[in-house]
This record gives structure tokens, C-alpha cells and sequence, in this order.
């Protein structure tokens, strides 16, 4: 399913050059899938207070940075390119739990690392589509995925915060948040531009509304 969403998203940012909307509208549509179970009373909705979401706040941006970086990556670079990156996402995860939460692992385990690290080397020095924009975002989305891990680890141990916040109202308050903190950002980058250059690609036949909406 990664794999056809990756192939889908590089065949929109392909058509519409505008990553950052793409990736705010994605977003957004999980609020559409979670807020109807909410409000049919099919899920539990969680309750948080003003303090809650201060401290899921960081975990948000995290998780905003996952997806706004896999997209720009998607755009910027070939497909191949960016699971080859993300293929050093544990790498980038035993890093960050060596700094933030001092966990240290056997050598061995280090070790079984190496051929990653060779790994996605030698594919990015051979990639003909390599750019350092599809490098950075790639990064950007592993060691924001790596973040998010060791945070809501961090945040949700032994800490009750707010009411009914399973694990997957959790992922539901973390897409409504980043969907917030995302619409500035695609304003302050790409402005409403998507808007006609989404029209401009219906006009020149190439797509329908229906088939570039999907």
C-alpha cells in the first residue's frame, strides 16, 4: 500500500508542482475519516484541555514533519529515491534514542547497520535523480518519524493525558493538529497558487476534475 500511495503521490506532485498543498490536503482528509466516528459516537472522542494539547504539541510537529517531508521528497526526487532513503530510518531512530533517551545497544546490533548505511550510500552517489531538496525532505521525514517515536514514548509513559486517547484517537488529535499547523505553513510558501494551476491541468486535457481530485 506504501508503495501505490508513493507512485499515486508522485504522479499529482508531477501534474501540480505544489507540495506543500498536497500535503496539507492529505492531511486534512483524515479529518473527514475520524471526526463522523466521533461524532456518531461509533469511537469515544477524546477530551483535552489547553494543557493536553500543549504537550502533544511537539509530537504533532513531528509528525507533521513525516509526512511534509516524504512529499516534498517525493516530489523532488525519484520514488526509488525516497524508500531508498527512508530505508536509514533506523538508523536515524537508534541515534536519537542514543542522545535523547540514552539508550545504548549492544555492538552487534550497531553493526547490523553498516550494510544500511553502505546500502543507501552507494545508491545515492548511483541515483540519476539525486537532489539534495529530495535528500534533505527524505531526512527530514525519518528523523522527524524517529522524534515522534521517542516523544510519545516520553510524553505517554506512566502520564495520563486528557480522556479516551487510545492509541489511535492519539494519531487521529496528531493528524487534526499538524493539519493546523500546516495551512500557514502552505500559505506562507505556495499562497493559494494550487488553486488555478489545478484548473490550468483540467484545461490542457490532460486530466479531468475527477480523475486529479483522486
Amino acid at each position: 500500500f506504501n508503495i501505490g500511495y508513493n507512485i499515486y503521490n508522485k504522479q499529482a506532485l508531477n501534474a501540480l508542482d505544489y507540495p506543500w498543498t498536497i500535503a496539507t490536503i492529505q492531511m486534512a482528509t483524515g479529518i473527514l475519516y475520524f471526526v463522523p466516528l466521533w461524532l456518531l459516537g461509533l469511537r469515544k472522542a477524546p477530551k483535552l484541555s489547553g494543557d493536553d494539547l500543549k504537550t502533544l504539541l511537539p509530537i504533532a510537529l513531528c509528525h507533521t514533519g513525516v509526512h511534509v517531508g516524504a512529499v516534498i521528497a517525493l516530489g523532488a526526487g525519484a520514488v526509488s529515491f525516497a524508500h531508498i532513503v527512508k530505508a536509514s530510518e533506523p538508523v536515524v531512530t537508534c541515534v536519537v534514542n542514543a542522545l535523547l533517551l540514552g539508550e545504548i545497544l549492544p555492538a552487534k546490533v550497531y553493526a547490523t547497520l553498516l550494510p544500511i548505511i553502505g546500502g543507501v550510500a552507494i545508491a545515492s552517489m548511483k541515483e540519476l535523480s539525486f537532489t539534495y531538496l529530495a535528500l534533505a525532505a527524505a531526512m527530514l521525514s525519518n528523523v522527524s518519524s524517529s522524534l515522534r517515536g521517542v516523544l510519545s514514548k516520553k510524553t505517554m509513559s506512566g502520564k495520563k493525558i486528557g480522556e479516551n486517547l487510545d492509541a489511535q484517537n492519539l494519531y487521529a488529535v496528531l493528524t487534526a493538529m499538524s493539519t493546523v499547523l500546516l495551512i500557514p505553513m502552505m500559505l506562507a510558501t505556495e499562497g493559494t497558487g494550487f488553486l488555478k494551476a489545478f484548473k490550468d491541468v483540467v484545461a490542457g486535457g490532460s486530466f479531468t476534475n475527477k480523475s486529479l481530485s483522486a
